[in-house]
């Protein structure tokens, strides 16, 4: 016998854990992106309603964009009208639709059950992706704005919550990484590259304090350095780019949290009786339906 004592079986289910969720975690951030992933997404996200080719073509333009600064796989090539074109064809008529009103083509998804759910299926490639910008744009648009600005602590602390509540939805950061650095670094991307929020400052002093926060990671905390990053304060870009950003934004994981809410609104009823699954069903079906009448909710039961 070689004398080492093995580690406890606890510590090494959380090993295998760790390596599991991180292997996870790589597996969604190399997944290739396919035509079909990026139309499916911004029908969902953007453009429920609708839009026009060249609305759309200037959608992808920006997703290929983002993609690209994201170092993510396209799984694409050529000029986005084709992209779009083949894309529609992939889907097929039961997920997607052409329409020409007023001499103008519209792509309309198909928003019905169960065909929306396939439609889900490509888009959630790409949800994954944005889920962490989109819970960062919902706490923001949560907390209240009538001075025109929010504190950075209050953003986070929002996010957190979101993200305790979705945790078994998406894998925000490895288990290595803190995941309030990850949102601090998510908030610098939407002060930086997106401009949600007016600096005082140029780009280099904003790139200068992010590299110092990404430093600070690897060395000893300074408390002083953590207390100004908390309590910085942001104020609100009101310019309508920044403001479509946002709205954008939320629209990628808002319709989980909307069906989150009204779920667990309707559990209410299973207080002091028994119900059948299929009941329950029903109800969170009907709750949803009457709040989306009443304007509580957006996006409705075909989320």
């Amino acid at each position: 016998m070689s004398g080492k004592i093995p580690p406890p079986i606890a510590a090494n289910k959380k090993l295998k854990s760790n390596a599991s969720t991180t292997s996870l975690y790589d597996c969604a951030q190399t997944t290739s992106i396919m035509s079909t992933n990026a139309l499916a997404f911004l029908l969902l996200t953007q453009y429920r309603e609708g839009a026009s080719i060249d609305k759309l073509v200037n959608a992808l333009d920006n997703l290929r964009k983002e993609l690209e600064y994201a170092r993510r796989d396209i799984g694409f090539t050529g000029d986005s009208i084709d992209v779009i074109n083949y894309a529609v064809e992939m889907l097929g008529p039961a997920l997607v639709r052409k329409e020409r009103i007023n001499n103008e083509e519209i792509i309309k998804p198909i928003a019905i059950l169960p065909n929306v759910i396939e439609l889900t299926y490509y888009s959630n490639t790409l949800v994954t992706h944005f889920a962490l910008e989109s819970i960062v744009a919902i706490a923001i648009d949560a907390l209240d704005k009538t001075s025109g600005s929010v504190i950075h602590q209050d953003i986070v602390e929002n996010v957190l919550d979101l993200c305790d509540i979705l945790q078994l939805e998406f894998l925000f950061c490895k288990p290595c990484q803190s995941l309030e650095h990850t949102i601090t670094s998510c908030i610098d991307e939407l002060v930086i590259r997106k401009q949600i929020f007016l600096v005082d400052n140029d780009e280099d002093a904003v790139l200068n304090a992010r590299s110092r926060r990404i430093a600070k990671q690897f060395e000893d905390n300074d408390d002083e350095e953590v207390e100004e990053c908390l309590q910085k304060i942001y104020k609100v870009n009101p310019n309508k780019s920044a403001v479509d950003t946002l709205k954008h934004l939320k629209g990628t994981v808002m319709p989980l949290i909307e069906s989150y809410s009204i779920t667990a609104f309707t559990l209410d009823k299973l207080v002091g009786r028994q119900l059948l699954e299929e009941e329950l069903l029903k109800d969170i079906l009907a709750e949803l339906e009457s709040q989306l009448v009443a304007g509580t909710i957006k996006y409705g039961k075909y989320n």
